[in-house]
């Protein structure tokens, strides 16, 4: 037994230096209801409802989208990241998404050379999945 009796309570059982509070729901996100993508930029020459574009234009096109990219200061790291046989698609969220939602920021990137193919934006808002059993528990540095 140990001498110094302010870490027992009175039942003889040791008192917790930290607790952590398990929530057995996962947070995530869903579109918004009603909210289609905007495509703010997309390397397919003949958009519908746009004339066919040159492609002087389409390069044009290119560098303002990589610049409006540049100004939105995205995350290093993004949120879901997939891959297709021709594409790399990263999707991008703000860090704090409220209740009422927030735009994510879909960009497209052609694996051969690495070019943006696709950059869309769409309004998303938070959504938990209900877990029935715990499957991993994982510590970090700011115990979150």
């Amino acid at each position: 037994r140990s001498s110094d009796l302010s870490f027992q309570t009175g039942y003889g059982w040791f008192v917790p230096i930290r607790t952590f509070r398990i929530d057995m729901c996962e947070r995530t996100y869903k579109p918004s209801f009603g909210s289609a993508p905007k495509i703010e930029f997309s390397d397919i020459r003949k958009l519908a409802g746009r004339k066919k574009q040159t492609l002087q234009q389409l390069a044009t096109r290119r560098a303002q989208a990589m610049e409006l990219l540049k100004k939105e200061a995205l995350s290093p790291r993004p949120w879901h990241s997939d891959k297709t046989e021709e594409s790399v698609i990263h999707v991008y969220a703000p860090l704090l998404v409220p209740d009422s939602g927030a735009t994510f920021h879909f960009v497209t990137y052609h694996k051969s050379n690495g070019e943006l193919s696709e950059y869309a934006t769409q309004s998303y808002k938070p959504t938990t999945n209900a877990a029935t059993q715990i499957l991993d528990t994982k510590f970090s540095p700011s115990s979150q």
